[in-house]
């Protein structure tokens, strides 16, 4: 289950304050204690960026991508939105 595999990420601290679809492509704009961020994946490309420091840091699933998994569900397939905690470490630019 989605949710207990990103226990301990603090999503629940983080608000989604808009998030657009286009294709594979899912962008988000996430409010959190430090500031606002841009979480986004690339289903096609198994591809996800925050432009927090935490994710420049480890290149994973920070908590705004968290937040962002957790506002998919519904919208898109369980199986999918877990797949993306499978994917290589992406390092932030």
């Amino acid at each position: 289950m989605l949710e207990e595999r990103l226990k301990g990420k603090k999503w629940e601290e983080v608000r989604i304050l808009s998030l657009t679809e286009d294709g594979d492509e899912v962008v988000a704009i996430a409010e959190g204690r430090s500031g606002t961020y841009c979480p986004s994946l690339d289903f096609g490309r198994r591809e996800m960026f925050c432009s927090c420091p935490g994710f420049r840091a480890h290149g994973t699933v920070c908590r705004h991508l968290a937040a962002l998994l957790m506002a998919l569900r519904g919208r898109r397939r369980e199986e999918q939105l877990e797949g993306v905690l499978e994917w290589r470490p992406t390092r932030g630019e």
